[in-house]
């Protein structure tokens, strides 16, 4: 069992969309990206990630080009709650690029739903998540 699944018991439904959404959203072909985003984030969405803002289209844009320099990955939920529309949440990142080199990147994330369940707003934090790791592994999350 993971860590912190214990915790996570009550909040399964939660960590059951962000595997899913989460995965499905960051890996697969690019020319797919606009519909998978769509399935789990509102049109009015906007994303904060380490101090950089993106609205819907440029997070879009973000993922297709993240699809583009990855050749597989997987995201853990490590922890995941939710309050009413508020949702926070933990994960790890796990990625091969297509030249090689491993990532694995830690994300903290506090978001907003909206009413259709989907994300409406998130917060979120990256960092490192091994020692052979730098800030700068971290940018697939920042990709402009």
């Amino acid at each position: 069992m993971s860590e912190g699944r214990e915790d996570v018991r009550g909040n399964e439904r939660v960590t059951e969309f962000f595997d899913n959404a989460l995965n499905d959203v960051c890996f697969g072909r690019p020319e797919d990206t606009e519909a998978a985003v769509r399935r789990y984030f509102t049109e009015s969405y906007l994303q904060t990630t380490d101090g950089e803002t993106s609205d819907f289209c440029q997070f879009v844009e973000h993922v297709s080009k993240l699809r583009s320099m990855i050749r597989e990955g997987h995201i853990e939920v490590i922890d995941a709650l939710q309050e009413g529309v508020r949702i926070a949440e933990r994960h790890i990142v796990r990625a091969t690029k297509n030249d090689g080199k491993e990532v694995l990147v830690e994300v903290f994330l506090f978001g907003i739903l909206a009413a259709d369940g989907r994300l409406e707003r998130v917060w979120e934090i990256t960092r490192p998540a091994s020692e052979n790791q730098t800030d700068e592994d971290c940018s697939l999350a920042r990709i402009r």
